[in-house]
């Protein structure tokens, strides 16, 4: 995911708030963190959307994830035992991988969703552009951080 040609960088106000989506907190919990009104943080998740080409909140986690505008969190987490079929719901959820790549019984009806939910769950998770993040601390999507190039300052 790239930035549309031309747009404005994320300030300081676009970052908190795109922390606060990571951590999965609500709109209305990040405008009483902030403190914000409900209809700036709104407005700022709208804006991040439109710079980084992201529609939706797992988007835009993954783009301010994987452009290097917002480390995952750090220490503390335990990685929850994972199995291949988690990993492959994850990649799908952000686009690293084709939904056709999934089992065909996860793309039937809702059991997506619902395979999304209870993976929530398990992992502790509050939304899924939260898991997104827990996923990305755990390095269980590597595409999603950004690696320091040897010799380059980080």
């Amino acid at each position: 995911m790239t930035a549309p040609v031309g747009v404005r960088p994320l300030n300081p106000s676009h970052l908190a708030v795109g922390r606060m989506l990571l951590e999965g907190e609500t709109p209305a919990g990040t405008a009483r963190r902030l403190p914000m009104f409900i209809g700036t943080v709104r407005r700022r998740l709208t804006e991040i959307g439109r710079r980084l080409g992201a529609a939706t909140a797992v988007d835009r986690a993954v783009a301010l994830l994987a452009g290097g505008h917002l480390p995952p969190p750090s220490g503390g987490m335990l990685t929850p035992g994972l199995r291949s079929v988690d990993i492959a719901v994850l990649k799908v959820l952000t686009k690293l991988v084709p939904e056709d790549t999934l089992a065909e019984d996860l793309r039937a009806g809702d059991a997506f969703l619902t395979y999304l939910e209870k993976l929530c769950v398990r992992c502790g998770a509050r939304t899924d552009a939260h898991l997104v993040t827990l996923a990305a601390a755990w390095n269980l999507l590597p595409d999603l951080v950004p690696h320091p190039v040897p010799g380059e300052e980080q």
